[in-house]
């Protein structure tokens, strides 16, 4: 299974302005030739049947302020005749109030089942440029200013 690379020119993107590209999954399995004695007797290392696409940054859930869709994001390439199939992935930037714009590497993954259970991914990385507003600093509250607003005046009439 391979993935077309996405590109090295990072992905500009801006909120309420989604970003989409495509990505292809070939079925590398599929281009050995069935007819030799080693290929015929050897299994595929993957089920095809489920191949799932995600994008993941820092952590699996992916970078903050980013969200994406894909579509279609399950595929089964064991039914394929074509050996590749293409999906359409779209990031969207939201403003949080927390995401700091910048440079950010967040991954392609390609994820599908072994036969024994286990799961194997490809990563492809994907250079993403946020130009989100710079998130406005909290102020502090000083513990001082808020008892004096919690006191009342037991003067006042």
């Amino acid at each position: 299974m391979a993935e077309k690379d996405v590109g090295t020119t990072p992905i500009n993107l801006k909120v309420n302005e989604p970003k989409t590209f495509k990505v292809m999954i070939t079925n590398a399995d599929k281009n050995i030739n069935s007819t030799s004695s080693s290929s015929s007797s050897r299994s595929p290392p993957a089920l095809l049947n489920e191949v799932e696409l995600s994008i993941i940054g820092m952590t699996d859930s992916g970078l903050n302020g980013v969200t994406y869709t894909a579509n279609p994001q399950r595929i089964n390439m064991s039914n394929d005749t074509t050996n590749t199939v293409e999906s359409e992935i779209t990031l969207k930037a939201e403003e949080d109030g927390k995401t700091q714009p910048g440079q950010y590497t967040m991954m392609v993954k390609s994820s599908a089942a072994e036969k024994d259970g286990l799961f194997v991914s490809l990563l492809y990385p994907l250079p993403i440029k946020l130009d989100v507003p710079v998130p406005k600093p909290v102020q502090p509250q000083s513990p001082q200013s808020s008892i004096e607003n919690s006191k009342q005046n037991p003067l006042s009439d």
